[in-house]
């Protein structure tokens, strides 16, 4: 009755061991993937900073502005300012990949954001 005891207790430890190890394996396995996801939005939030110093930056080049059509009665001082108002508009279509990538970070974060959001109208007392 002895060894039955001390099978039984040895398989329940391996039992509960293996409960409480897959259930640490499982949560830092989902604790990776926010960190991975958080990783990514904070190297895009810096690529996005960098991106919009640029677009905003106040010195034009000569060229930048070429893929916009002129208008048929325009006199080149007009050509001049309408080309330098473009610039920004040129600097962020040479760049649209990486606002297309915020925005599908955007979606990705909408879940977390939405429980914050859920959080703090519970813990003010607003429902």
């Amino acid at each position: 009755m002895d060894s039955m005891a001390s099978f039984f207790v040895i398989v329940l430890t391996a039992v509960v061991s293996s409960f409480f190890g897959f259930r640490e394996w499982r949560k830092q396995l989902v604790l990776k993937k926010r960190h991975d996801l958080a990783e990514d939005v904070l190297a895009l939030f810096y690529q996005c900073e960098g991106l919009f110093r640029h677009i905003r930056n106040v010195f034009g080049f000569q060229g930048e502005a070429a893929d916009r059509e002129p208008w048929p009665n325009e006199t080149p001082g007009q050509k001049r300012d309408l080309d330098m108002a473009y610039v920004p508009v040129a600097r962020y279509n040479e760049n649209r990949e990486a606002s297309a990538r915020s925005s599908r970070f955007g979606f990705a974060l909408w879940p977390c954001l939405e429980k914050r959001r859920r959080f703090r109208l519970k813990v003010s007392g607003c429902h």
